[in-house]
């Protein structure tokens, strides 16, 4: 029997399956052995109901991957804008990360038919990825509660 992947808009009852994956994430990918007490505290109410309501209130858009349950999931800020993409670290390397990314450049460009680009801050071991996907460093970094971000940003051509 064929698995159906379906990305759709975030509901009310994701948000436990949400938060749980971004907790995931944060610990095997981010965190490691480092000592990001703050920044994990940060992520876990970042994704809290409440608090992606919130967002949701304010210019924000969040999506999830299903393959039978929640994968993954994509944020978009302002329309021009990843946020934030985790999967489920057992469903990475599988194209699942790309489908969202996909997902939200499409969203982003029917927003905006005249956008131009889409930008991302990437934490250091995914920025790979992003330049796989076409994505270019800015040169610009930051440091957010002990996560270090590169600025990134994908061309779009108009129609």
């Amino acid at each position: 029997m064929p698995i159906f992947i379906v990305i759709r808009e975030f509901q009310e009852a994701d948000a436990p399956r949400v938060q749980k994956i971004a907790l995931k994430c944060f610990d095997s990918n981010i965190r490691k052995n480092k000592k990001l007490y703050l920044a994990k505290h940060f992520v876990k109410s970042y994704f809290k109901l409440k608090n992606i309501e919130a967002r949701l209130d304010n210019q924000y858009e969040l999506y999830v991957l299903i393959k039978n349950e929640i994968v993954g999931f994509v944020e978009i800020q302002d329309g021009n804008t990843i946020t934030n993409i985790f999967v489920d670290p057992p469903y990475q390397k599988q194209g699942y990360g790309t489908q969202l990314l996909k997902h939200a450049i499409m969203r982003c460009q029917a927003l905006d038919p005249k956008l131009d680009h889409v930008s991302l801050d990437a934490e250091t071991h995914a920025i790979k990825f992003y330049e796989h996907c076409g994505f270019t460093s800015l040169s610009r970094s930051k440091t957010v509660m002990g996560v270090e971000m590169t600025m990134m940003e994908i061309k779009l051509k108009n129609n």
